[in-house]
């Protein structure tokens, strides 16, 4: 898990989101987050919300890239 990170995953007995991804730049802390469960094999689902704006950031197309490229692993 990541530690000290702005991302809360929330709870697993109580399966909670403790915070919403309100800005473009938390899109890449998502995506760590979903690498970190995918290298720990921990099968849990990631859900990932932000707004209209977010999509107009560069960040956000760096980061479909690279979840892009780490599906194929």
């Amino acid at each position: 898990m990541l530690v000290n990170s702005p991302v809360q995953t929330g709870s697993p007995a109580t399966a909670r989101c403790e915070d919403l991804f309100r800005k473009a730049l938390r899109i890449p802390h998502a995506i760590a987050a979903v690498y970190d469960g995918k290298i720990k094999n921990d099968g849990r689902a990631h859900v990932v919300v932000f707004g209209y704006g977010a999509t107009e950031e560069g960040v956000y197309f760096e980061t479909i890239n690279f979840a892009a490229l780490q599906s194929r692993v």
